[in-house]
């Protein structure tokens, strides 16, 4: 684990190791004013790029009073998770859409044909993702459909997870 000091009154830390090529970080801080909690998560591209969400923000707790709930409750968990959810696979669908926007025959750009919204069901919620789609290539050498690589991603909508948990209440 990475511990990393923050400016001023700040605590900054990472969960786990920081990844190399692509992948995610969270972390949280405290503020000196007694604001509460924040929870971000930074995503690092795989081409270097580093985005930084902030996914919940807790209340201002008193840190000397024993009334106050110690840890997340099951709801601010949910929340947690569904955030984190909703960053990852937003920036995967981002990242994946740029890489296969370019032709595989010329390596040019193939022309945008229009953006919709795609919905994936996940145990943490509906996460919706922007899913550009493309016309075919002008070299005419590739398939001369339009693509859409955020199906290609998610072709069933949902998780795995999110399948497994629904056959197992069917059964």
């Amino acid at each position: 684990m990475e511990v990393k000091q923050a400016p001023t009154n700040e605590r900054y830390f990472f969960v786990g190791d920081r990844p190399k090529h692509g992948g995610a970080n969270f972390g949280a801080w405290k503020t000196g004013g007694g604001d509460g909690m924040a929870v971000t998560i930074e995503l690092n591209g795989a081409d270097g790029t580093k985005q930084t969400h902030e996914v919940a923000r807790g209340g201002g707790t008193d840190p000397h009073s024993p009334l106050d709930p110690l840890g997340l409750t099951l709801d601010d968990g949910k929340t947690l998770l569904a955030g984190v959810q909703r960053h990852v696979v937003q920036a995967r669908v981002a990242e994946y859409s740029e890489l296969r926007r370019n032709c595989s025959h010329c390596r040019g750009l193939r022309p945008l044909k229009d953006t919709r919204t795609r919905r994936l069901s996940s145990l943490f919620g509906t996460v919706e993702v922007p899913a550009p789609r493309f016309k075919p290539c002008r070299c005419a050498v590739a398939a001369r459909s339009t693509l859409c690589p955020a199906s290609e991603l998610m072709p069933d909508r949902c998780t795995p997870e999110y399948e497994r948990a629904l056959a197992k209440m069917g059964a």
